[in-house]
């Protein structure tokens, strides 16, 4: 399977409103997840699901949502629903991006392996 994917640039900083920026530990083959991520009760089976693929890619690699429901054939509200509980969880974090008139932009996510990351407030 192919991944619509490409490395972020430095001048690129929003593409089309929805552009996602993970990070994870190192260069890797193969995807090691504790089993406290894979059986935590906190987060929902589609969203485990949805967190273990973007772990699998590289790091600090740019994912779009377009890409994600066209590859996992699923829908918009269904992926928000998924990412939100993945930043009620603690796996992930949502930054507002301003350009460069101060006006809000896009998101910024940020991914970790445990759940760590503090939900911010809306």
């Amino acid at each position: 399977m192919s991944h619509n994917i490409s490395r972020p640039s430095p001048s690129s900083q929003e593409k089309g409103g929805e552009m996602v920026v993970y990070s994870s530990p190192g260069d890797k083959q193969d995807t090691v997840i504790s089993n406290s991520v894979l059986q935590d009760p906190n987060i929902p089976f589609d969203a485990l699901g949805c967190l273990v693929y973007l772990l699998s890619l590289p790091p600090a690699w740019e994912i779009k949502p377009s890409v994600i429901m066209e590859e996992r054939n699923i829908g918009r509200d269904r992926l928000r629903r998924i990412m939100k509980d993945l930043e009620l969880a603690g796996y992930l974090k949502r930054d507002r991006i301003r350009n460069e008139k101060g006006m809000l932009g896009s998101y910024r996510y940020r991914l970790s392996e445990v759940p760590r990351l503090q939900v911010h407030s809306s």
